[in-house]
């Protein structure tokens, strides 16, 4: 997700079931497919293993500003413990019947209670863990209106939206599910933890085109409707499941040397801008594939023009672009980068709490940062890192990157508390320090493993950190407590001592943090004579000493911008590229 600055903050609703009495002795065992695909129950989910929801949602009334509809849903689930009923997120909507099968058995109605945007289900007979659990419910709602709403309230914008005029002054569906508000238009477990499949048909008035995420099916007319058939049978977090539909999308398709097909849908008016937008992502994802492993979600990228909220969402396979980013189309270009990224960071590999968003957001803007400078070379890279730092320097004191430090049991965050520049910047910037400690070439191996290793499953920072230090063979706990665990800018200072015996002594010391990590020191000559050398920062203060082969009488700290801090400019000391003295310090 890449987003303009938000105003508001969302109470989040954790899930969670009743208790359960004991489970009968003729529960039927688990789920071994969904649509024809094998199924692998998470048996650390709380309650229940979302794995896939069918959705049949069909307009009833299309009188513009009046928009409604009637769907059924149908969640496909696993008890992971003995319980008695199945607690969904849902959010408004009339609910009209509640089913619930166990097992082999069929369906039967279902006692259920709401509780805010709470629904209990009670089950017939109680479950014990691994028993498959079928609920369907019928209900009808209505479209929320877009037009005049503000799109930065996130407590108000979102579910599924109807907007009467858009840029092209046309009326337009799309649905906005980030963070939590998919349960506003379907019953589901709500948190990125717990992926899931989904197929959806989809009945609109037959004028529109409809996109939603995976392969399209079908598609048959019947009256005034349309009836489009979707099946994503990739496990993906609620947030990213999607509907769309508009009658003047423009479309265009170009394939990736993987034979991924990469396809835009943008309106008319914003063709031209389009093509600089979505142009270079064939080109993107064969970086992608060809450094970090092949993209996951069927056989098409699409990328779509909506009206959302000023930025792009990472839906999986069906990426939607805010019709506001096409007037900047160079910036919308890396807003583009930034959710084909999120393909496999935060759609691939979930996160497992909020509190993990970084791991979302910041990995994607680092993997942003590595496609531009594949694309437009180390230039374009390295002022797109000052931004980022800029950014994270300015609001680093909000939090930690990881809330909660090391407790991956402390209480989950508000995500919208942490939607900011630590998360996204901060994060990415963190990635790129880790470059200097366990080598690019080797972090771009070790990311590549991750994302296979927990392809359509839900991680921690903690595992991040405990597995980057056993395969690299890397002590990285003094870096994860000082940029990850807190908050702190450090202050890198490198000066000269002592010259004796042919070797120069520098000596680097760092306020705010007592990390450890390697820090390049260029010095050069009065007659341009350079050497680059790597000092092994450790704590407060490090003496380092080097054999330098002329008098050193220019000192350029960090020249190729690894280190998330900054570097003083007095004497000798000189600033990297990107950046510039201000009152003794670089900044970018």
């Amino acid at each position: 997700m890449r987003s303009a600055p938000i105003a508001a903050a969302l109470l989040l609703v954790a899930c969670g079931a009743a208790r359960a009495p004991e489970a009968s002795d003729d529960d039927e065992a688990t789920l071994t497919s969904f649509h024809g695909v094998s199924v692998e129950v998470d048996r650390s989910m709380p309650e229940v293993d979302a794995i896939g929801y069918e959705l049949d949602l069909a307009v009833t009334d299309s009188t513009p500003g009046r928009e409604a509809y009637r769907a059924t849903s149908v969640g496909k689930f696993v008890a992971t413990k003995s319980l008695g009923a199945v607690t969904l997120d849902f959010d408004g909507n009339a609910i009209e019947s509640v089913r619930v099968a166990m097992g082999a058995g069929g369906l039967a109605p279902a006692p259920h209670a709401r509780r805010g945007a709470l629904l209990d289900v009670t089950l017939p007979r109680a479950a014990r863990s691994g028993t498959a659990i079928s609920v369907e419910i019928t209900y009808k709602g209505s479209f929320a209106q877009a037009d005049g709403a503000n799109p930065d309230d996130f407590a108000a914008f979102g579910g599924l939206m109807a907007k009467q005029s858009n840029t092209e002054g046309r009326r337009i569906f799309a649905s906005l599910g980030w963070p939590s508000k998919t349960r506003r238009f379907m019953p589901l477990r709500d948190h990125p933890r717990d992926g899931a499949m989904v197929t959806m048909r989809l009945a609109f008035p037959a004028a529109f085109t409809v996109l939603a995420n995976g392969e399209r099916k079908n598609v048959e007319t019947t009256g005034d409707l349309r009836t489009w058939q979707f099946e994503a049978l990739t496990p993906m977090p609620p947030y990213d499941f999607h509907i769309a539909a508009y009658d003047r999308w423009v479309e265009r398709h170009d394939d990736a040397a993987s034979g991924v097909r990469v396809t835009s849908q943008m309106y008319g008016r914003d063709e031209q801008a389009g093509r600089t937008v979505t142009g270079d992502l064939p080109r993107a994802l064969n970086h992608m594939e060809g450094v970090y492993g092949p993209y996951r979600f069927g056989k098409t990228a699409s990328f779509i023009e909506v009206p959302i909220f000023g930025g792009g969402m990472e839906h999986a396979s069906v990426v939607s672009l805010d019709e506001t980013l096409f007037s900047a189309p160079r910036d919308a270009r890396e807003t583009a980068f930034h959710e084909l990224a999120h393909h496999w960071s935060g759609n691939l590999v979930r996160i497992r709490t909020w509190n993990d968003f970084w791991l979302s957001e910041g990995f994607t803007d680092y993997l942003t940062t590595r496609i531009v400078n594949q694309l437009d070379g180390r230039v374009a890279a390295a002022k797109l890192r000052a931004e980022h730092l800029s950014e994270a320097l300015a609001e680093d004191a909000a939090h930690p990157l990881r809330p909660g430090g090391r407790d991956a049991a402390s209480a989950e965050v508000d995500v919208l508390t942490i939607f900011d520049s630590v998360s996204y910047k901060k994060g990415a910037r963190t990635l790129r320090m880790l470059e200097s400690i366990v080598g690019e070439a080797e972090l771009s191996a070790f990311l590549a493993k991750w994302f296979a290793r927990h392809a359509f499953s839900a991680v921690t920072t903690m595992d991040f950190e405990a597995e980057l230090s056993r395969e690299t063979g890397k002590d990285l706990k003094s870096f994860f407590d000082a940029f990850v665990y807190k908050t702190g800018v450090p202050t890198v200072d490198v000066t000269l001592g002592a010259n004796a015996g042919g070797e120069q002594e520098l000596i680097v010391t760092q306020s705010d943090t007592d990390a450890a990590f390697p820090l390049e020191v260029a010095l050069s000559g009065a007659s341009n004579e350079t050497l680059r050398v790597i000092v092994p920062v450790r704590g407060a203060r490090t003496s380092h000493r080097v054999v330098v082969p002329f008098a050193p009488t220019r000192i350029v700290a960090d020249p190729d911008d690894y280190l998330y801090g900054l570097t003083r400019c007095s004497g000798v000391q000189s600033c990297k590229s990107q950046t510039r003295c201000v009152r003794e310090l670089c900044q970018p």
